[in-house]
């Protein structure tokens, strides 16, 4: 079973909008947040929002890519909120193609990290934004064959870490799956240029790959992923503690598979992370973890009502909150394209909660939230709407929470 990928090349004509409200695991409440969709650019003819990131409380970045809407060729694209809307801000084409996973930063000192197409491979991309414009920053590559970072987190203007993956087989656009690479990628930026840092692995441990990234310090950062242990997919985290990159426990509750996509980190050292976890093919539920500063532990998770298939890929919090973001799907006409909807849940002390969204579209369509981040007490998430043959960007918004 492959976890769902955050890269999906697949867009809308006319899309109705149909109100889906729900709470699981708790009654709804005129404190509960509830999402709402937000006007955003559709550059090409199939847009893809792939991460959202706060940089203050007013400025926000979105990253992802499109396929132009005259050429089969696929753009690395970012738009801003000014507290007013969402523009496109231009960025460089690179290579014979290219995709932007991740963004992090504060104010005029943000990065976005993805992959570019050159010479028949990806290769790992690094995009910096300096108040004016985004240019590309030289990284390294692993190996002889195809690297993508997939997640980047800014701690200070001179420590920057991104993490992703490279692989020993040939893979494209189309093919590229995060949890298929067969070892995980560490780089780091120490103000002047990107390096790659040794990834810690056990010797029982067969692939790996990191999917997500975030810090608060030098001496407290976590990076999570997946490895193959004894030919199972299980969730692995890393810490970085200021001096080296250390391997960390996490349980896998998941019979047959589990794994982490998403993770957060607090200023009181509590960390999040979030993920799939499957206890037979074609069945899937979110999953949670929360550090404590000793240990990992599974917490609970909403579930929406009949879905067979969900899934968390994303994790944000503020100094009071805790929010998630995926996708559920009821199964009932088969993965991913009918009765899909994006998927947001918030902590409320005990447990994950679902929280009200919107369904863009009918049954034919798939909603997803790929990525979530606080602002100002204001939830975003960054998506897509799809079904079979179209693909557009989707962007939603709480009220303060």
């Amino acid at each position: 079973m492959m976890f769902p990928s955050r890269l999906r090349l697949v867009a809308v004509p006319g899309v109705t909008l149909i109100a889906s409200l729900f709470l699981v695991g708790g009654a709804a409440t005129s404190s509960t947040p509830v999402m709402t969709m937000v006007a955003s650019p559709q550059p090409g003819r199939k847009t893809d929002l792939l991460a959202i990131g706060a940089v203050s409380r007013r400025e926000v970045w979105i990253v992802g890519d499109y396929l132009a809407r005259t050429r089969n060729e696929l753009y690395p694209m970012a738009e801003r909120w000014d507290g007013d809307g969402w523009r496109l801000v231009r960025v460089p084409q690179v290579g014979g193609g290219a995709v932007l996973f991740g963004v992090s930063g504060r104010f005029n000192d943000v990065w976005a990290a993805g992959t570019y197409w050159q010479h028949g491979l990806l290769r790992t991309l690094a995009m910096h934004w300096d108040g004016r414009s985004w240019h590309v920053v030289p990284t390294p590559n692993a190996g002889s064959g195809t690297n993508g970072l997939f997640s980047i987190a800014w701690i200070a203007p001179d420590d920057v870490w991104a993490v992703g993956g490279y692989f020993d087989k040939p893979v494209t656009f189309m093919t590229l799956q995060f949890e298929n690479a067969d070892h995980a990628l560490l780089e780091h930026w120490n103000g002047r240029q990107w390096s790659i840092v040794p990834v810690p692995r056990a010797a029982f441990v067969s692939r790996s790959t990191l999917n997500a990234v975030a810090g608060v310090s030098p001496s407290d950062v976590w990076a999570v992923g997946l490895q193959w242990v004894g030919g199972r997919e299980r969730p692995l985290a890393l810490h970085q503690n200021g001096r080296v990159w250390v391997s960390v426990p996490v349980p896998g509750p998941g019979s047959y598979l589990d794994g982490l996509l998403g993770v957060t980190v607090m200023r009181n050292h509590t960390a999040w992370a979030v993920g799939t976890a499957s206890d037979a093919p074609g069945h899937s539920r979110g999953l949670a973890e929360r550090w404590d500063g000793t240990s990992w532990r599974v917490v609970p998770t909403g579930q929406y009502p009949r879905s067979q298939l969900d899934s968390l890929f994303s994790v944000a919090s503020s100094d009071r909150f805790v929010v998630a973001a995926g996708r559920y799907h009821d199964n009932q006409g088969g993965w991913p394209f009918n009765n899909g909807g994006g998927l947001v849940e918030r902590w409320n002390g005990g447990r994950f909660l679902i929280v009200p969204a919107q369904k863009i579209g009918d049954a034919r369509y798939a909603n997803i939230f790929n990525s979530i981040t606080i602002a100002n007490r204001t939830v975003w998430t960054a998506g897509e709407v799809r079904s079979r043959a179209t693909l557009r960007a989707l962007i939603e918004r709480s009220a303060a929470i």
